[in-house]
């Protein structure tokens, strides 16, 4: 089936509408896949030049494990249009939700990579889940198109590929290790969604070069693996670069390849002079930038600082993302720790997922799928053959096409990787992805979660009259989810990071719990800081844990910049967000509703004198009011949540008196009377440390001296270590303000500190008793002042009872001199 111009394009598409009659394909399909969506536009943009000699087949799988009528027990069945005696479609079995097809463009010629570039662009345009609107940054505030995305692989021949078939695999991968053999990329696969496959061969091109060879290879190359304008989804792509990079270094035999370090797994590190394998006339000039891997280093939101051997850094700048470094961002942002979203956590591109293969990454996420026993039977076609390394060594090549397990082998790979993307970006089910996510983070392989809905053919049908299948898990419903291996959302809420809704909901959810677990400990304050200590630190934190667990959502993540596109902004919308001034949101603190704050507002001196709107609260039919005719009647604010607390919260009221408001709703918390230090325990405690009084003759005797002396050394530690940690404290999380044990989420009033004083002044609350510090605007606390009046005590010791520190092996002890 060879695409020509024009007239022959339309024939196409209507080979595609009769394979979708026939097929009962994909609702959201691709344009490849849903046909009759690309019979409607007629015919692709094609001219006589852009497509040479591309042909798009199509092949189609289904294995089925139990005995299944007409079916073997384990049998895998292909219709392939690459092979003229390949079995017809419809003898693959009754079902379509057991089968999987797929349109295959393989190109062997340089000259038809231009044009399956195309090809492979209008799939781009027409597939299911391209450039979505994703979050890129954790307050979910900035918002992104996704890049146009697809999956790749590479696979492998092993050179002199003479030299190598004769060896066993492990010989041969030795003979790698040693320099004497080397790998180099003999068919690039590369996936849009789970219908249309390009498929490469690219080690054929180079043994059979051409003046076209390198020119067109290049350009191939800058459209895919150089194209930061294209995100390329890989498996642990570690090995895929290095070999790539020596796979294109032989285009441009004109450079010289360096020598490297190599260190086989539980071997010497040895040195490798790499030398070229094949030779050609036209590939003496010289490698230029464009097609070079990066070498120095970029801060990356996915990766740490890492070089391979051969000094290559992190790929993700031209759009190579390793979809485990993804997923385990996504991990990270929905991990135990409230930190963890700053990038903690994270390795170097050259570190791949241990102990968790591609097998167990399939498990992990599509076990369940209908389309998960045939992507497992496609990936185990190596392992299942007579021999893998023969397997291996005959990938690519012209006379690929028609072996049935091979090409399943290079489809399979990339098929998996977009189905996991597309299930993250795509489900609506929490409780799914949430324990695929959990179950990928602890390596769960085996442990596949249900779907909560099964795959099933659509209740919609097709514009050709034909079912549907929907393919995708959905759950319309926020039913509260608890989720032991994640602690929540952490990093989704933060304050300042909601929305009025989401802080509402998060209000409203956190009363719900705090009711289930009972009344808050009395809270005793006094007027300097003190850490909060006994129940005070437990009822908080296990509201808010609580709350946060029913809140969790994994299907809320953001995506770093580099994932999405760049926008492209004319001369007037550029200057227009030149002088855009964004919004500044009224600071709020955490356990406080926009209602209260509000009340809080107006009783502050910003609001000195200010009236309600006019009409707030007033009779219909009166001078403010609405008009008697207007239906339903209606008092203007009656709605608003503490209706009656706002209007009364405004110095002047006018002649209304707010009464048709209804009552008074707002609950104020009595905030206990702080008491005087003197009373707090660790000040009380510091009475036994007095120094003897030097008129008693009995009160230098040694034991008692001893002992208060031994209790002051234990105290003064513990003091220590204590205020060091107020000190990190303040460090990580900012000043206390006050504290209130109803504000789960932030009961020492830290978060609403910071952002308080980070705010402009317009928008500034005021912070009425803020916790004294010293004199000179160091910390201070019941600790620090504590801990002075220890330093005092044993000062005093060893100037007027002489003691000294001895060294009695690891320990020490104080003796009287």
């Amino acid at each position: 089936m060879t695409i020509r111009p024009m007239q022959d394009t339309e024939s196409v598409c209507q080979k595609m509408s009769k394979t979708e009659e026939r097929t009962q394909g994909h609702k959201k399909s691709t344009a490849i896949a849903t046909k009759a969506q690309i019979q409607t536009q007629s015919t692709l943009p094609t001219n006589q030049q852009d497509w040479r000699g591309v042909k798009l087949k199509e092949i189609a799988w289904t294995w089925r494990r139990d005995n299944a009528i007409g079916y073997k027990p384990g049998e895998f069945r292909c219709h392939n249009e690459y092979k003229v005696d390949s079995r017809d479609v419809e003898e693959l079995g009754e079902s379509p939700l057991d089968r999987m097809q797929v349109f295959v463009v393989t190109v062997n010629d340089p000259l038809q990579l231009r044009s399956a570039l195309e090809l492979m662009s209008e799939a781009l345009q027409r597939a299911p889940y391209q450039q979505r609107e994703v979050s890129i940054s954790s307050d979910r505030t900035r918002k992104g198109k996704l890049l146009p995305h697809v999956s790749v692989d590479c696979e492998f021949v092993k050179l002199p590929k003479a030299l190598a078939d004769e060896r066993p695999g492990w010989e041969a991968k030795r003979m790698v290790d040693d320099g004497q053999l080397e790998e180099l990329v003999s068919v690039m696969t590369i996936a849009v969604g789970r219908h249309f496959f390009l498929l490469v061969n690219i080690l054929h091109m180079l043994q059979t070069a051409n003046k076209d060879t390198v020119p067109e290879l290049a350009y191939f190359y800058r459209k895919t693996v150089f194209n930061p304008e294209l995100a390329k989804l890989w498996w642990n792509p570690q090995s895929d670069f290095s070999v790539l990079d020596a796979t294109i270094a032989h285009m441009y035999q004109g450079t010289v390849r360096p020598p490297f370090s190599h260190k086989p797994y539980r071997e010497d590190a040895r040195s490798i002079t790499p030398i070229f394998r094949i030779s050609n006339r036209y590939f003496n000039t010289t490698r230029p930038t464009s097609l070079t891997f990066p070498t120095d280093h970029v801060d990356c939101a996915l990766h740490e600082i890492g070089y391979n051997e051969q000094g290559l850094s992190c790929p993700c700048r031209l759009g190579n993302f390793d979809l485990a470094a993804l997923i385990d961002h996504v991990c990270r942002i929905h991990s135990y720790s409230k930190y963890n979203d700053n990038g903690a956590g994270k390795s170097p591109w050259t570190k791949h997922r241990d102990r968790f293969n591609y097998d167990s990454f399939l498990s992990c996420f599509l076990e369940g799928d209908r389309l998960y026993p045939l992507l497992q039977k496609m990936k185990s076609a190596a392992a299942n053959s007579s021999d893998k390394h023969a397997f291996y060594q005959n990938l690519g090549g012209p006379g690929m096409v028609t072996n049935d397990d091979a090409m399943g082998y290079n489809i399979g790979d990339v098929a998996g990787q977009n189905l996991i993307f597309e299930l993250l970006l795509a489900s609506d089910d929490k409780r799914f992805v949430a324990s695929c996510l959990s179950n990928y983070r602890l390596g769960y392989a085996e442990q596949c979660p249900n779907r909560t809905v099964k795959q099933h053919f659509s209740k919609l049908t097709s514009r050709c009259g034909t079912l549907l299948i929907e393919d995708n898990p959905r759950m319309y419903k926020s039913a509260p989810m608890k989720h032991g291996r994640f602690s929540s959302n952490l990093g989704f809420w933060k304050t300042e990071k909601l929305s009025f809704f989401e802080h509402e909901q998060r209000l409203q959810v956190q009363a719900r719990v705090s009711a289930e677990l009972g009344k808050p400990p009395a809270v005793t304050t006094y007027n300097l800081y003190s850490a909060p200590d006994g129940d005070n630190c437990n009822w908080a934190p296990s509201v808010a844990e609580e709350a946060l667990n029913q809140l969790f959502d994994a299907t809320k993540f953001w995506l770093p910049p580099i994932c999405v596109q760049r926008p492209s902004l004319n001369a007037g919308e550029e200057a227009e967000a030149a002088v855009r001034t964004p919004y500044d949101n009224p600071i709020v603190r955490v356990g406080t509703s926009h209602a209260q704050a509000l009340v809080e507002f107006l009783r502050s001196p910003h609001a000195a004198n200010a009236a309600p709107p006019p009409g707030f609260g007033a009779d219909v039919g009166s001078t403010d009011g609405l008009p008697w005719f207007v239906r339903p009647q209606h008092v203007p604010g009656r709605g608003l949540g503490l209706a009656r607390d706002i209007f009364e919260a405004f110095t002047n009221r006018g002649t209304s008196n707010g009464s048709l408001l209804g009552a008074r709703k707002l609950v104020e918390h009595t905030k206990p009377h702080p008491k005087p230090i003197m009373e707090h325990d660790s000040i009380k405690d510091l009475g036994n440390l007095s120094p003897p009084d030097p008129a008693d003759p009995y009160a230098w005797d040694k034991d008692p001296i001893d002992s208060s002396w031994g209790a002051a050394h234990t105290l003064r530690s513990q003091l220590r270590m204590a205020v060091e940690k107020e000190i990190e404290t303040n460090r990580q999380e900012g000043l206390p303000y006050q504290f209130d044990i109803h504000d789960v989420f932030d009961p020492e009033g830290r978060d609403y500190r910071r952002r308080v004083e980070g705010a402009a002044p317009w928008n500034r609350p005021q912070l009425p008793d803020v916790p004294k510090t010293n004199e000179d605007g160091t910390w201070k606390s019941i600790a620090t002042v504590a801990l002075h009046i220890v330093m005092a005590t044993a000062k005093w010791y060893e100037d007027h009872a002489g003691f000294k520190e001895v060294n009695k092996g690891r320990k020490k002890k104080w003796k009287v001199q």
